[in-house]
C-alpha cells in the first residue's frame, strides 16, 4: 500500500500530485484503500483510473462500491468523466449527482 511506503511521519511522500493513474485490472477498490492517509491529506488533485466493472466484481468490489470509497476521502465529488473504460475523477469538485 501506499500508505506504508509513504508513511504519516515520512519526509519522502508526494507534496502534491496533479494527477494519479491507476491501472490496476479490477483492483481499483483495494488500490484506494490502500493510499487513504495519501488520499486523505488531499495530495492529489485528480484520479484518473481505468475500470472494468467485470473485473471489479470479481474482486468483489463494485462500481458504486467505488464511487463511494472515493466519496468517503474525498467527500461528495463529481462523478467521474467516462471515456471508454477510463474514469477521471476531479478531486475536490462538487456535484449533485446520485446514481
Amino acid at each position: 500500500p501506499l500508505d506504508a511506503i509513504f508513511p504519516r511521519s515520512s519526509r519522502l511522500g508526494p507534496g502534491f500530485v496533479r494527477l494519479m493513474k491507476m491501472d490496476v485490472q479490477g483492483f481499483e477498490c483495494r488500490a484506494l484503500d490502500g493510499m487513504r492517509r495519501l488520499l486523505k491529506r488531499r495530495a492529489v488533485q485528480a484520479l484518473s483510473t481505468e475500470v472494468s466493472v467485470p473485473h471489479l466484481e470479481a474482486q468483489g468490489c463494485s462500481a458504486g462500491g467505488m464511487h463511494d470509497r472515493v466519496d468517503e476521502l474525498f467527500g461528495r465529488v463529481a462523478r467521474p468523466q467516462l471515456d471508454a473504460n477510463t474514469w477521471t475523477y476531479e478531486l475536490g469538485v462538487t456535484s449533485s449527482w446520485a446514481p
